[in-house]
């Protein structure tokens, strides 16, 4: 099973503007069916049409939430044209541990290291000492 956990959030500001807010981007190893065939055609629209990304929030740092921005910055020709267009990064990103599950693969503290290190490298504004509360819920079958 894979895990495609991606949201975009596009509304009209008090100001008049248009602004996007992108939350987590889809599994990382699914670079076909999350990057390729939805988020980049997303981000294709919304460039071909003048915008921007206000904030992208990546709300854990496990693999199924970093794909999108991970893929988007490793697809250097597409990332290179329009890495300007993204205003801050918010992840969760400690660094106070190293750990990893095993479920539908490796997830945890290495790829939030790996995409921590690639925004340094491509300068893109990072806040990553910030508090981030996910609530999750377990469907119990009867």
């Amino acid at each position: 099973m894979q895990y495609y956990d991606a949201i975009i959030i596009r509304f009209t500001g008090e100001d008049g503007g248009v602004h996007n807010i992108f939350v987590d981007g889809g599994d990382k190893k699914s670079r076909t069916i999350c990057y390729t065939d939805k988020l980049k055609k997303e981000l294709e629209t919304l460039f071909g049409m003048g915008e921007s990304i206000d904030l992208w929030v990546i709300t854990h740092v496990d693999d199924d939430h970093i794909g999108g921005l991970y893929n988007f910055i490793n697809d250097t020709k597409f990332f290179e044209a329009h890495h300007e267009r993204i205003n801050e990064v918010w992840m969760n990103y400690g660094g106070k541990g190293d750990y990893e599950v095993q479920r539908a693969g490796t997830i945890g503290y290495h790829g939030g290291k790996e995409l921590r290190d690639l925004l340094k490298e491509k300068h893109i504004s990072v806040k990553h000492d910030i508090l981030i509360t996910v609530f999750l819920h377990k469907r119990i079958r009867t």
